[in-house]
């Protein structure tokens, strides 16, 4: 576990996320000691332990804490994220943050718990921006308490990539040539539609990710999945860029796509990009996606 040391608040919010790290000492200070493996166990009973705080009048619910600083520093994130993609166009993963929480509901040994980015500076600069807004004025908490909040940061595929792939390799040739004249161009959908096909086929990737659960105590992840629909209305050509650490999680969102139906698009076949998180109430995360280049 790498422990992080934030710019102080002030600092942060005055200038760039470019700042040096030179204001530590105004920051909790960060330790190395606390056991990795116990994490996911930890933040499976955060609820738990949450509510019966809450009930008693003593704490409030950090979950709500942590979603109002993750909303709090998703524009500062996203600047995060743009930056390290102008240096690499092809960044993507997931970074995990690991802290106790004090009495004050203040972090104390911000720490990376997990990070498949291979951007240093990616995980730093969202350090930077989270910190501040973690601190909770005036509210009560359980001391020594411990919070995993996972980001996740993907690049969308581009529709101009998935017709390339339509019309490459020897299969997708034979089923392009087989398409008539207007079939090769993208056509129109119903949005709604949509929505509401992907809204099922969500339970099914759900049922397969609380098996996973079963195996991976706190295992949380996002996927980026595209599709092409054909003019029958059967998906094809399915990507999935995913930070889900579950081959199994993952084989189930394709295969889950490829057993979806739409409605018959007009004029053509329609490109779908379908974000899909998975999390626990008690693990929060949260995903950035940029567009293609």
């Amino acid at each position: 576990m790498r422990a992080l040391c934030p710019t102080a608040p002030i600092a942060l919010l005055t200038l760039t996320l470019a700042g040096a790290l030179g204001a530590c000492q105004s920051a909790p200070q960060p330790t190395d000691d606390a056991p990795a493996e116990a994490s996911g166990e930890a933040a499976l009973s955060a609820d738990a332990e949450a509510g019966a705080a809450e009930t008693d009048g003593e704490a409030k619910e950090p979950s709500r804490i942590l979603h109002r600083a993750m909303s709090a520093a998703e524009a500062e994130i996203n600047a995060c994220y743009r930056q390290a993609l102008a240096q690499n166009a092809e960044v993507a993963g997931m970074v995990q943050f690991a802290w106790q929480l004090d009495a004050n509901n203040s972090p104390v040994g911000l720490q990376t718990h997990a990070d498949t980015l291979g951007d240093a500076a990616l995980s730093q600069c969202v350090a930077e921006a989270l910190y501040p807004h973690l601190v909770e004025d005036g509210a009560r908490g359980a001391s020594s308490r411990e919070v995993i909040l996972s980001y996740s940061f993907l690049r969308e595929h581009g529709a101009r990539e998935v017709q390339l792939v339509l019309g490459s390799g020897a299969q997708a040739q034979a089923q392009r040539e087989a398409l008539p004249p207007e079939a090769r161009e993208e056509g129109r959908c119903n949005n709604e539609h949509i929505y509401d096909v992907l809204y099922e086929a969500y339970d099914t990737i759900n049922g397969c990710y609380e098996q996973a659960l079963s195996q991976k105590r706190g295992l949380v992840g996002a996927a980026l999945a595209q599709f092409i629909i054909f003019p029958d209305g059967s998906t094809s050509h399915i990507k999935v860029a995913s930070t889900i650490d579950d081959e199994n999680t993952n084989r189930c969102i394709t295969e889950t796509l490829s057993a979806t139906t739409f409605d018959a698009p007009e004029g053509g076949v329609c490109t779908v990009n379908y974000p899909i998180e998975l999390s626990l109430r008690s693990h929060p995360h949260f995903m950035f996606t940029a567009p293609a280049p």
